[in-house]
């Protein structure tokens, strides 16, 4: 009986020692992965950074430009608008259609404003949340 003691107690040994060696064997493993990894990982994590600032300063220069188109066919209209109460007394038919036109461009630009605004508002609110949503993956819960 002692002498199956025994050889059961070294069975258990055994079993320990192999266990000690499989997490050698796996923190081996993945530390030779990381390694093959890394010259492939970090360029790739780079590119990817990368390519999302250059996504986010396209849409900063879209709504930099929208708002450009704005303002300047804000100052169009009002040209046209007064150049056509200009022309009202020289010729009615002409100024007609440029106060027309005038008026048609100020509404557009109107419009293209309260569009820009609205996208403006969106974008903003956007970014907050991709920032609340990175901040609380990175360091826990921000509630």
């Amino acid at each position: 009986m002692l002498e199956d003691k025994e050889i059961n107690g070294s069975v258990r040994n055994k079993k320990k020692k192999s266990k000690k060696e499989k997490g050698f064997f796996r923190y081996l493993t993945l530390a030779v992965l990381v390694i093959f990894a890394a010259p492939i990982g970090i360029p790739l994590t780079f590119a990817l950074m990368l390519s999302i600032i250059a996504i986010v300063a396209v849409v900063v220069a879209l709504l930099f430009s929208a708002g450009a188109l704005a303002i300047m066919g804000f100052f169009i209209g009002v040209k046209l608008f007064f150049v056509g109460v200009i022309m009202l007394f020289s010729s009615p038919p002409s100024s007609a259609i440029v106060l027309g036109s005038g008026l048609v461009v100020l509404s557009g630009t109107i419009i293209l404003l309260l569009l820009t605004r609205y996208i403006y508002k969106i974008s903003i609110m956007g970014v907050k949340k991709i920032a609340r949503y990175a901040s609380s993956k990175r360091g826990g819960k921000n509630e």
